[in-house]
C-alpha cells in the first residue's frame, strides 16, 4: 500500500474502520463481561481501546500537518510522527498478546483443547518471519539505490532508468518553463528533465507546503543529496560556526509581531493555527540559528515514483547563449571555480531567469512606527540554500533587482525588490569572521508591509528559516541596452561610463517612488570602491560627494535609522 499514491488517505480510512469495529466489538463485551473486567483480558483490551483512541487522533492531526505546516519535519510534529509509530507497534503487540490471552482463557472456561493456541503461536512466528525478511529486502534495495542513485559520469541519467519512453519527450526551453509555472502549472526541474508534481502535493510524505515551496525551481541538489555515500539530503548551506543568531531584543519583537499576525480575525481558523505551531515549534526547536525546516530524505519510491510525473526535456540552449557578466573589478575574485557545480549534478542554469530558493536567516522591523497606521518596514536576510549553488553567479552592482515569486490562491504573483550586499548590513560590521564566498552568496531586502499588497502579505507571513523562490540579478540597464550586448560598467545606466570604477564625483539622489533602496545600492557600491581604491593607496581618484534627498511623515517612518548612522560612520571612517 505504501507504494500507491494515495497511501496515506487509505492508510487513514483503514485505521478508521479499524477503530470502530474496535469499538462496537471491544463495546459490546465490556457490557456483556463485566465480572472479566478486571481479569488481564479485559485490562489489557481497554488499554488497547483507549490507546486506539489516543492513536487515531494523533493520526488525524498528523495528515492535517502535513497539509497546513510548514515545519512538519522538525520539533514537536516530528516527535508526534514517531510517538505515532511507537504507538502503532504497541497497540500490535498488545493485541497478539490479548488474543492468545482470550485463547487460553476460552480453553480453560469451556476444556477445549489448547491446540488453538499453539496454532495461533506458529501463526504469529511466520507473520514475524515475512515481516523481517521484507523489511530486510526492502532496506538492502534501499541501501544499493542510495550508494548507485548518482552516477558522477553521467549526471542526466540518475532518473532515465526509471522514466519511459524518455526520446519521445517533448523539448522545452527555460523561458517556456517559466511561462508554464507563472500559469499556475506545478512544475520542477531535476536534471534536465521537468516534472509536473500537482497531482502529488497533497500526497506528500514529507509535507504538501515544502512541495508548494519548490515549485518553479531546480530540485536536482534537494531529492538526490549531496555525494553517493550521505543521506544527507539537504545539503545545508550553513557549517557549525556561521549560523546567525538574534538578540533577546529582535527576537521578542519578531515573536510579538506574529502575535499580532495571528490575532487578525481575518485569517481563517487553519492557518492561524497552523502559523501558531509554526512559531512555537521553530522558536523551541531551532532556536536563534538559521537551518532549514523543510529537509527530509528520498527513498528508491521517491525516485520511480517521480519518474511517472516527466512531462518534458529541458532544452539548454539558454545554457549555451547567455554569458553572464562579472565587472572587470572582480573578475579575480570569481574564478572558474566560483560557478562550478559539484560534479555529480546536474551544472544549474546560468541564465537569471531561472529561480532559486533561498532561505531567510534573519528578520528584522527597521521602523519604529508600531503605533501609527502607517505600514512597517521588515529586513529579510537571504541566501542560497546549497553551499554550490550558482546564485547570485555574480555581485550585485546599482541598478540590479531581483524577483521574488510566491503563491497566493493558486495564482502565481511575482514583484521586484532591489538586494543589499550583505557587508554592508549590521551583521557583518559586528562579525566579520564570515567567510568571504559565503559574504558574496548572501544579501538582504526591504519589504514595506502595506495591508492589501499581496507580495508583502506574503512576505509578512514568513518565518526565520523558511525558504523563498528567487531569480536575477536583472539590471534596469537590460531595457536600454541591445539584447546582443553583454551588461558592463560602461552601459549601466546608473554608473558613470567615463570613469573606470563606474564611480561618480558629485551624486545627488532623490527618493521617489523607487524609495531609498535603490539609493542605498548606490551608496554601497561607492563606498566599497572608495574602500578599494584606499587599500590600493588611489586617493587622488576617490573623491567623491554623495547627497541623499527623502521624507517622511514622522521620525518614526524612517527606514532602517540605524543603517543610515552606520553608513556615516563608516564614510567617516574611511576619510
Amino acid at each position: 500500500m505504501k507504494t500507491s499514491g494515495s497511501y496515506m488517505k487509505k492508510h487513514r480510512n483503514l485505521q478508521i474502520l479499524g477503530v470502530f469495529i474496535v469499538a462496537v466489538f471491544g463495546g459490546i463485551a465490556l457490557a456483556i463481561s463485566e465480572k472479566y473486567i478486571l481479569t488481564p483480558h479485559g485490562i489489557i483490551g481497554i488499554a488497547i481501546f483507549f490507546t486506539m483512541g489516543l492513536q487515531i487522533v494523533l493520526g488525524l492531526f498528523n495528515m492535517w500537518s502535513l497539509i497546513n505546516v510548514e515545519s512538519v519535519n522538525v520539533g514537536m510534529l516530528r516527535l508526534l510522527k514517531r510517538i505515532h509509530c511507537v504507538l502503532g507497534v504497541l497497540i500490535i503487540v498488545l493485541s497478539l498478546i490479548n488474543v492468545y490471552i482470550g485463547l487460553k482463557e476460552y480453553a480453560q472456561r469451556f476444556l477445549v483443547r489448547k491446540l488453538w493456541s499453539t496454532l495461533y503461536l506458529v501463526w504469529i512466528g511466520i507473520l514475524i518471519l515475512i515481516f523481517v525478511a521484507s523489511e530486510n529486502l526492502i532496506r538492502i534495495r534501499e541501501i544499493k539505490f542510495r550508494y548507485n542513485k548518482i552516477d558522477t559520469n553521467h549526471p542526466k541519467q540518475q532518473l532515465r532508468n526509471y522514466v519511459k519512453d524518455y526520446d519521445q519527450l517533448p523539448m522545452l526551453t527555460l523561458d517556456e518553463f517559466n511561462q508554464r509555472v507563472i500559469r499556475g502549472m506545478k512544475l520542477v526541474i531535476v536534471g534536465n528533465m521537468i516534472f509536473d508534481i500537482s497531482k502529488w502535493i497533497k500526497y506528500h510524505p514529507g509535507g504538501a507546503k515544502i512541495l508548494q515551496r519548490v515549485i518553479g525551481t531546480n530540485i536536482t541538489r534537494d531529492f538526490f543529496g549531496n555525494n553517493n555515500n550521505s543521506s544527507d539530503q539537504s545539503e545545508s548551506n550553513f557549517g557549525d560556526d556561521e549560523y546567525v543568531y538574534m538578540s533577546d531584543q529582535e527576537q521578542k519583537k519578531n515573536q510579538s509581531d506574529m502575535m499580532r499576525r495571528n490575532n487578525n480575525k481575518k485569517r481563517g481558523m487553519s492557518e492561524t493555527l497552523a502559523n501558531f505551531i509554526d512559531v512555537s515549534n521553530i522558536n523551541k526547536t531551532l532556536g536563534r540559528k538559521s537551518s532549514r525546516v523543510s529537509v527530509h530524505g528520498h527513498s528508491r519510491f521517491a525516485t520511480e515514483k517521480l519518474a511517472t510525473m516527466v512531462v518534458a526535456i529541458l532544452s539548454d540552449e539558454n545554457e549555451k547563449s547567455f554569458t553572464p557578466f562579472i565587472p572587470q573589478q572582480y573578475r579575480q575574485h570569481y574564478s572558474s571555480s566560483y560557478y562550478q557545480p559539484p560534479p555529480q549534478v546536474d551544472p544549474p542554469n546560468l541564465s537569471p531567469s531561472i529561480f532559486h530558493r533561498c532561505i531567510i536567516t534573519n528578520i528584522e522591523i527597521v521602523t519604529n512606527n508600531f503605533l501609527t497606521d502607517s505600514p512597517i518596514v521588515k529586513k529579510f536576510n537571504l541566501r542560497p540554500i546549497h553551499k554550490n549553488d550558482n546564485f547570485p553567479y555574480r555581485k550585485f552592482i546599482p541598478g540590479d533587482y531581483i524577483e521574488i515569486m510566491c503563491d497566493i490562491d493558486n495564482q502565481k504573483i511575482i514583484r521586484h525588490y532591489c538586494p543589499l550586499l550583505h557587508e554592508f548590513s549590521d551583521e557583518y560590521q559586528e562579525d566579520k569572521n564570515i567567510n568571504e564566498n559565503k559574504v558574496d552568496r548572501m544579501f538582504w531586502i526591504l519589504v514595506k508591509i502595506y495591508k492589501d499588497g499581496f507580495m508583502s502579505k506574503y512576505l509578512d507571513k514568513q518565518l526565520k528559516n523558511f525558504e523563498i523562490s528567487v531569480r536575477g540579478p536583472f539590471n534596469l540597464s537590460d531595457n536600454v541596452i541591445p539584447n546582443n550586448q553583454p551588461l558592463s560598467i560602461s552601459n549601466c545606466i546608473l554608473l558613470n561610463p567615463n570613469n573606470p570604477n563606474g564611480c561618480w564625483d558629485n551624486l545627488f539622489m532623490i527618493c521617489g517612488g523607487s524609495g531609498i533602496t535603490p539609493m542605498l545600492q548606490l551608496i554601497h557600491y561607492h563606498l566599497k570602491e572608495f574602500e578599494n581604491k584606499l587599500q590600493q593607496h588611489q586617493y587622488s581618484t576617490t573623491s567623491f560627494k554623495l547627497h541623499l534627498l527623502f521624507a517622511n511623515d514622522s521620525f518614526d517612518d524612517i527606514i532602517y535609522p540605524r543603517h543610515l548612522d552606520m553608513i556615516l560612520l563608516l564614510q567617516n571612517l574611511l576619510k
